[in-house]
């Protein structure tokens, strides 16, 4: 019955972001997003499409969240944001936590009609995951220009999803793009992946917790890469399956 309930919701919740919102937002911000400056991009045409995704899956799929640590979000300057990950939830919701920023995703979202045509005008770190080596040098070279200009940087040190309540081994770009743009990175735990699986397609109701942890400066590359490693895994909140 649980299933049959989280099927209805997830179909209708998919129908109205996809289907209906999406198109409605997209068509006229990509011909207004022209005109808007690359550092306002993020506030008018990202941020608000990721905040309606993330209320039609609180208010259709029961999918809330409580966020700790509020307090640890810097203003005023960019930074790197390290975050694990368990879904597609949370590329929607740190958008929401962080502004202005933009992300490190894999190439092909951006050839997502619509919705990746449209996130191509925030201008992320779009990598190649199969070339790694470039992709390195891409996120630090790309990442410390964007930081510089006081935009901040989402990473997944993971490098892809991991299923729920867990958290993969971290590869060092977060910690080494740090290190070159000599800022701090800003830890972030998360356990959506219960709720919002990868191994299903339905979305299943109850609480995300998201933990803001105090910003950490780089000294050491591979310490500071285990540190981060090790202070996300503490704080992602254990939901039985």
């Amino acid at each position: 019955m649980r299933d049959i309930f989280a099927g209805i919701r997830t179909v209708l919740f998919m129908t109205i972001l996809w289907a209906v919102f999406t198109p409605l937002w997209c068509i006229p911000m990509l011909i207004a997003g022209m005109l808007i400056p690359k550092n306002k991009r993020s506030y008018l045409i990202v941020r608000p499409y990721a905040y309606i995704a993330v209320q039609l899956a609180r208010f259709i799929c029961g999918i809330k969240y409580e966020v700790i640590g509020r307090e640890n979000i810097p203003h005023g300057k960019g930074v790197v944001i390290a975050c694990n990950h368990q879904s597609t939830w949370e590329t929607f919701f740190i958008q929401i936590l962080f502004t202005p920023q933009t992300q490190v995703i894999k190439k092909s979202l951006l050839n997502i009609p619509l919705f990746g045509w449209t996130f191509r005008l925030q201008d992320p770190i779009a990598i190649d995951r199969d070339a790694k080596s470039k992709a390195l040098k891409q996120i630090i070279n790309e990442g410390t220009a964007k930081i510089e200009a006081g935009v901040s940087v989402c990473i997944f040190p993971e490098g892809t999803r991991s299923p729920a309540n867990v958290v993969a081994e971290f590869s060092p770009g977060a910690a080494m793009l740090a290190k070159k743009a000599n800022c701090t990175i800003v830890p972030v735990s998360l356990n959506p992946g219960v709720l919002w699986r990868n191994d299903s397609w339905l979305k299943y109701s109850g609480t995300v917790t998201v933990v803001i942890h105090p910003e950490m400066e780089v000294d050491h590359t591979k310490t500071s890469n285990k540190i981060l490693e090790e202070t996300i895994r503490s704080g992602v909140k254990i939901i039985p399956v």
